[in-house]
């Protein structure tokens, strides 16, 4: 349980560079799940859908809707600014990329009622559940990237009882998750780093490392120490 809290990608062994910056680094919440995704054929991924909603009991998240807009710039789409709960399950079944840049609750008491923080309702809190997850059917093999805070919080069993957990059973093979609570900023800074190298071609294993690189080489903006990139994990098919 807690070896899964340690960022293996953040480690520097000599002291000089950090594990992601020469190697491709994922993780898988069971070796079942591994061999399962790596028995089909390799994801192909161009339709996306961004799920935003910056506030959740009157904290805000003061990048979120820029975060959203700029990749939906990438894509050519426009984003879903104050996303509500039934946009999620209206639209994500045919998505092949879905990012959900949001607040995200972890329940330790209980890991089934951990959930996104959508656009409340007046019959609707917002709260899209663990539990509502595994309900759901997402397109095969879609990557799930979550720009939302500590994401990938461990619980007893074989690998993970999450939101990335959630979704890996749903469908998706592939979840980018956070591990601590990510700067909402650096958050910004990383997923367009990553969505920039992934439409350039690379594997999503490629896109995260070449992000991670790019964070850790540009001083400037202050978000090149691990705290601000190292939360960030690919967890499922590397590919």
């Amino acid at each position: 349980k807690q070896l899964w809290r340690i960022p293996f990608h953040a480690l520097s062994p000599d002291g000089n560079k950090y594990l992601i910056e020469t190697n491709t680094i994922s993780y898988s919440p069971s070796v079942y799940l591994l061999k399962q995704q790596l028995s089909s054929e390799p994801p192909r991924r161009r339709t996306i859908q961004i799920f935003a909603n910056d506030t959740f009991n009157r904290q805000k998240l003061a990048y979120v809707n820029s975060e959203a807009t700029s990749i939906g710039k990438l894509f050519g789409i426009s984003p879903r600014l104050n996303a509500t709960k039934s946009d999620f399950l209206k639209s994500s079944a045919g998505a092949d990329i879905l990012h959900f840049s949001m607040h995200a609750q972890l329940d330790s008491e209980n890991s089934l009622s951990s959930f996104l923080a959508f656009q409340p309702l007046a019959a609707d809190s917002g709260r899209l559940t663990v539990n509502d997850l595994l309900s759901v059917r997402l397109k095969p093999n879609n990557l799930a990237f979550l720009a939302s805070c500590d994401t990938s919080k461990v619980h007893n069993g074989e690998g993970l009882i999450s939101i990335p957990w959630a979704l890996l059973a749903s469908g998706s093979s592939s979840v980018v998750s956070s591990q601590w609570e990510a700067n909402d900023e650096a958050t910004q800074s990383f997923s367009n780093a990553f969505y920039r190298e992934y439409l350039d071609g690379h594997s999503t294993t490629r896109a995260l490392q070449r992000a991670a690189v790019t964070i850790i080489r540009d001083k400037s903006t202050g978000f090149h120490e691990p705290f601000y990139w190292g939360a960030f994990t690919l967890l499922g098919d590397f590919r």
